[in-house]
């Protein structure tokens, strides 16, 4: 396939868009919603429906002295095959150089070697790759996430790098764990690690992705080796503090997942599927174990309203699977270590489990997706078989009414983000006169400088048949999104 370079910053997403996609993979079509680190704790992993989650092989921590031997205690044989024999399939993301073997001498090195030959006693990285397939943990695992967050840069403010080297250096990486990887289990898959995407931006240099996907083009060995990789992942979670010039709300999740879309269908690479591996907006403001002190400042409420939004988000741009960073609040420090866990440290669970759970249980059967946006308005359309969701919301402070076009004999359901039944919606008249059912949606809640980072409380229609026209209201003045 011959390859275009593309070299456009950022794709723009306009105020209002429509974007069908499919929102599964065909060749897994039930494995969209996941977790990190299910293993912490199985059980709620099994009771939330997840059907797979993404577990880090830490090359540093497992071999810290040297090749040939592994650290049992990182990471167990038992919480691979505990997943598995429950059903969920797990990913794995590979980390950390060791520093033995570092260009730089710290974990976020090059790997010494990395440029010799795969089968060279110099290639650390390589080595290393061949005696991690040969672990019998690693025998159920098919799809390997390489490296996490490569596009942040060492001087970037914020995270910090996890690898100090260029996008060549990464591809190099990414090319021989394909090569090696692939050579112990054909049928592996191989995957871009999490893009934070907005660190380029805000440092308004040409993106990582790009430069990754210039270097694969150029490459003339790829069109033999399906590109050296399947896909890209991504980690979309909404901070306790933002890049400056960088605002993360519920459309992130919709606007980066449709950028990168754009840019891999338009640089040649439209076979290439979207996994947001990192899902999530950390509740600062949870009185158990918050932060208090952060700049952002954002609610459980909000981050369980977060769950239903940034999903329906993600599925409407073509995002195939989706996991939210992460289960459980390990390693814990109150005060100091962000809040991330559906769990907490006491094993309490945060209302945004509850609210994924529905995510999970509502979105999973769904066959195609599609996005729309007003200027105050979000309609996210999920079509099922017999069946079709309408995920509505308010992206800023003014209510928005949404009218769905209603049928003789409809049964609505209309549902809120923890799936309690809300009364039937009243029959209104829309545009030349049809007949509409009227959704009222709450307005979001800014944040102290004045700023909406999280939508209002989404509703969830629930309607026999094919899709709908749906117009988005504020007072008479009314919008169709389809």
């Amino acid at each position: 396939m011959k390859r275009t370079a593309f070299f456009c910053l950022l794709v723009v997403v306009s105020s209002l868009w429509n974007t069908p996609s499919l929102a599964q993979e065909s060749e897994d079509p039930i494995r969209v919603f996941g977790v990190v680190d299910g293993y912490w704790r199985p059980d709620d992993a099994e009771e939330l429906g997840i059907s797979w989650e993404r577990i880090t092989f830490d090359w540093s921590k497992l071999q810290p002295q040297g090749p040939g031997t592994f650290e049992s205690s990182v990471m167990r044989e038992e919480w691979i095959t505990k997943a598995v024999s429950s059903g969920r399939e797990v990913v794995g993301v590979i980390i950390g150089t060791p520093v033995w073997a570092s260009a730089n001498g710290q974990t976020n090195g090059v790997p010494l070697g990395l440029y010799e030959p795969i089968d060279s006693p110099n290639n650390l990285w390589a080595i290393f790759l061949r005696e991690l397939m040969a672990q019998r943990m690693t025998a159920n695992i098919r799809r390997w996430i390489i490296w996490d967050t490569p596009d942040i840069r060492t001087d970037d403010p914020g995270q910090p790098a996890t690898l100090a080297g260029s996008a060549q250096d990464y591809y190099r990486l990414l090319k021989i764990a394909n090569q090696t990887i692939k050579s112990v289990n054909s049928k592996a898959s191989i995957y871009v690690g999490g893009l934070v995407w907005w660190n380029d931006i805000a440092a308004g240099r040409e993106s990582f992705l790009q430069q990754f996907l210039s270097i694969v083009a150029d490459d003339p060995s790829t069109p033999d080796n399906n590109d050296f990789f399947d896909g890209v992942t991504l980690n979309i979670v909404i901070p306790p503090a933002l890049l400056p010039g960088i605002t993360l709300t519920s459309d992130s999740a919709g606007d980066i997942t449709n950028s990168v879309r754009t840019m891999l269908d338009q640089a040649g690479f439209g076979d290439k599927t979207i996994w947001i591996t990192e899902l999530n907006a950390v509740p600062t403001a949870d009185p158990d174990g918050g932060l208090p002190d952060a700049p952002l400042q954002i609610s459980l409420e909000q981050q369980a309203d977060f769950m239903i939004q940034g999903t329906a988000m993600a599925l409407g741009a073509g995002a195939s699977r989706i996991a939210v960073y992460k289960l459980f609040d390990s390693n814990f420090t109150a005060g100091t270590t962000p809040p991330y866990g559906l769990l907490r440290p006491d094993n309490t669970r945060r209302p945004a489990f509850d609210t994924y759970a529905l995510a999970i249980e509502l979105f999973n059967t769904t066959l195609t997706a599609t996005a729309s946006r007003s200027q105050n308005g979000r309609l996210v359309i999920l079509q099922q078989a017999g069946r079709t969701l309408y995920i509505v919301w308010t992206a800023h402070t003014q209510p928005v009414n949404f009218w769905v076009e209603s049928k003789f004999r409809d049964e609505p359901t209309v549902l809120d983000s923890f799936g309690n039944a809300l009364p039937a919606p009243r029959i209104g008249v829309g545009p030349e006169g049809i007949n509409v059912h009227v959704i009222e949606t709450p307005p979001a809640i800014p944040d102290a400088n004045g700023n909406v980072i999280i939508g209002g409380s989404p509703r969830i229609l629930i309607l026999e048949g094919e899709p709908r026209h749906v117009w988005a209201a504020v007072g008479s003045n009314a919008l169709q999104l389809n």
